[in-house]
């Protein structure tokens, strides 16, 4: 394989989330996707943009993520806890996001989510599929092969479903199961990007 094919996939990453962010952010590869995320503080700089609608006061990430550090509740960390901790993500880990266009921030102190930390959620959320869809199709599947072989032993209601009949039920099912598996996973777009980073 030539290095110029084996290094397209780590350029199409960088084009993909360059593309989100405009041109003024670091081109992101797998690498630098990886070193974002191998930092704790930066994942959770992240999660708690994404669970109080994408911006917050630097200053409460700072005490929710002094919180978690030592296991207590945000509002019985110590100004002390929480100023070692404002300091930390001030001076590193802001900037290191801000560099590569997954946050901004502005004069008041407030921070935020860009539109380009969506293609870090196969990483984040490996595993956050929604709905268990393999049980859904199974179910599906099962019924068919029960109604398939009552049909097929003349018992009921082998009288009301012919064999043309029982397989457009199970198909018509199927499509509209795959319709909503499709929406509950979000646009093709979204799942060509996602297919994109995935890449290496």
């Amino acid at each position: 394989m030539s290095s110029d094919s084996s290094s397209r996939p780590r350029r199409l990453i960088g084009e993909v989330l360059s593309g989100v962010a405009g041109s003024n952010a670091e081109p992101l590869d797998e690498d630098t996707v990886f070193d974002i995320l191998s930092n704790r503080r930066r994942r959770q700089i992240i999660y708690y943009l994404q669970e109080h609608g994408g911006e917050a006061p630097l200053r409460d990430v700072a005490n929710a993520v002094a919180g978690w550090e030592e296991d207590e509740d945000p509002e019985d960390v110590t100004e002390k806890q929480s100023r070692r901790v404002y300091v930390s993500l001030y001076q590193s880990h802001v900037p290191r996001l801000t560099e590569v266009g997954l946050i901004e921030h502005d004069d008041t102190g407030t921070i935020r989510l860009t539109d380009r930390v969506r293609l870090l959620d196969p990483y984040l959320n490996p595993h956050d599929e929604g709905p268990a869809w393999q049980v859904y199709y199974l179910a599906v599947g099962l019924f068919g092969v029960l109604l398939g072989v009552l049909v097929s032993l003349g018992l009921p209601p082998a009288g009301l479903v012919s064999g043309a009949n029982l397989l457009l039920l199970v198909s018509l099912a199927l499509v509209v199961l795959a319709l909503a598996h499709a929406q509950q996973s979000g646009t093709p777009r979204d799942a060509s990007e996602r297919k994109q980073l995935r890449e290496e």
